[in-house]
C-alpha cells in the first residue's frame, strides 16, 4: 500500500519533519504490521505474559526491502508510526532498535481514531550481511493498562530511508 493511497483524503501531518521529507524524496517503505507480521500481531494484541503488555516484536531484514538490490547497505534515517484505535484516549509507544530506545506519544488526528507518532534523525544501517536485528514496540493506553483485544484494529510502520 502506497503511503499516498494511505493518506488519501486524510491529513497526515508532517510525519518525517523535515529530515523526513527530504529521506522520502529517496525511498519509503511501508510496513502493514497486522498483514506484514501475523503471528507477532496476534501476540500484541494477546499477549501471554499480561504483565509484559501489548509488545510487537519483529525482526528488521534485508528482506523487508525486496525492491532493492539484496547488497546494498541501507539507513533508516525516519519513521513514521500510524495506529488506527477503536477506542478513543491517549497512546504511547516505546520503541525499540538495536542503536535506538525512545517512547513516543501518538497524537490523535482529525481522521476518526488514526494515532500519529514520529521518529527523526535516526541512524540505523541494515546491511546484508548482519544478521536480522530485533525491534519491539509496546503500545499503551495513558493508564498504563494493556489494550483490549478489539481495541487496534491495524498498525502501520513508515520507514524513510537512504541506500548507499
Amino acid at each position: 500500500m502506497a503511503l499516498s493511497a494511505f493518506c488519501a483524503g486524510k491529513n497526515c501531518g508532517s510525519i518525517g519533519g523535515e529530515h523526513g521529507r527530504k529521506a522520502m524524496a529517496h525511498s519509503l517503505r511501508l510496513l502493514n504490521l497486522r498483514r506484514d507480521f501475523p503471528t507477532s500481531w496476534s501476540s500484541f494484541l494477546n499477549p501471554t505474559v499480561p504483565s509484559t503488555g501489548n509488545l510487537f516484536e519483529f525482526s528488521m531484514e534485508r528482506s523487508l526491502f525486496p525492491r532493492l538490490g539484496q547488497e546494498k547497505t541501507l539507513k533508516i534515517t525516519s519513521l513514521g508510526l500510524f495506529a488506527r484505535c477503536k477506542v478513543p484516549g491517549s497512546y504511547t509507544v516505546e520503541l525499540t532498535t538495536p542503536s535506538t530506545t525512545a517512547k513516543l506519544a501518538l497524537s490523535a488526528s482529525p481522521n476518526g481514531g488514526l494515532y500519529v507518532a514520529q521518529k527523526d534523525a535516526l541512524d540505523i544501517e541494515v546491511t546484508p550481511t548482519a544478521p536480522p536485528a530485533p525491534w519491539k514496540f509496546k503500545l499503551t493506553r495513558s493508564d498504563g493498562g494493556n489494550l483490549q483485544a478489539r481495541e487496534v484494529a491495524e498498525v502501520f510502520l513508515v520507514l524513510w530511508y537512504e541506500t548507499e
